[in-house]
């Protein structure tokens, strides 16, 4: 049967129909628990989502995906499998991280090789900017964790400054072999050609704890800088009242310019290497 021809039947246990989609859904009115609950945007034919909910049962999972026919199989799929931990959403990606999601509820959010939109004039389309990241950040628990891979290298470097200019997460190390991860069909296809995904691990932080960081290390920086001028100002105004004299008592003031200029650049280098 072909996946366009797949009917969601009524009894699927899988599938999470909303009866309304303008208020925000809590772990235990979709799953009837409150176990950890993982998010995955844009599940395609589910591998991924599947392999997960099989190796971690305490661990909820919300499939995400827009098209019909992907989301009957990975319903189909998953109550085959028995698989009680996983439910399966026909929506729209962003409005389902802003808008239908309760806050503080999401343990761990994945995107998997989303439409990099490589063309410039369609960058405004990538789903990974500001907006989303907020409602990400909004959705996740204190530390949970933001998971990012894509075969595209440009935008995983517009991922990675996005990020940076949001300002409210954190940067993780991941080693592919840190968590069972397993791949999905698109990485297995992309690595049997020789190429290799891009990963992003970001974890939420609190956004006073950042600002406060960012705050002591300008005072430190603005403490050592004045306290370089000083030297420097001092050092250059006692030239100044010693000059010194040549035959005859002459002052020469060239020269003591250029041994002012020397020990202006001295203070400095002290200052730097006490920076260090």
């Amino acid at each position: 049967m072909k996946i366009k021809n797949l009917k969601i039947t009524a009894d699927a246990k899988a599938h999470f129909e909303p009866s309304d989609y303008f208020r925000r859904w809590s772990k235990q009115e979709i799953f009837g628990n409150d176990q950890p609950m993982e998010i995955d945007l844009g599940c395609g034919d589910g591998k991924f989502l599947l392999e997960m909910a099989a190796h971690f049962p305490q661990t909820n999972f919300l499939a995400v995906e827009r098209l019909q026919g992907r989301v009957a199989r990975v319903v189909r799929d998953a109550d085959r499998a028995g698989l009680s931990n996983v439910r399966v959403l026909k929506l729209e990606s962003l409005y389902t991280v802003e808008w239908l999601l309760e806050p503080g509820s999401v343990s761990r959010l994945h995107l998997l090789c989303p439409d990099p939109w490589p063309k410039a004039k369609h960058h405004r389309n990538r789903l990974v900017q500001r907006p989303f990241l907020q409602a990400v950040w909004d959705a996740l628990e204190e530390g949970g964790e933001f998971l990012f891979k894509t075969d595209h290298e440009e935008y995983y470097d517009w991922a990675c400054e996005q990020v940076v200019d949001f300002g409210s997460y954190v940067t993780v190390p991941w080693a592919e072999d840190d968590f069972f991860y397993p791949k999905t069909d698109f990485q297995l296809q992309w690595e049997a050609e020789g190429k290799t995904l891009q990963a992003l691990r970001c974890q939420k932080t609190q956004r006073w704890m950042r600002r406060f960081a960012i705050g002591v290390g300008e005072w430190r920086l603005a403490c050592i800088g004045s306290w370089g001028r000083c030297c420097c100002w001092f050092l250059w105004c006692r030239g100044w009242r010693k000059p010194s004299r040549g035959v005859g008592g002459k002052v020469h003031w060239a020269s003591d310019l250029a041994g002012i200029e020397m020990r202006r650049n001295g203070s400095l280098s002290t200052a730097r290497t006490s920076m260090r």
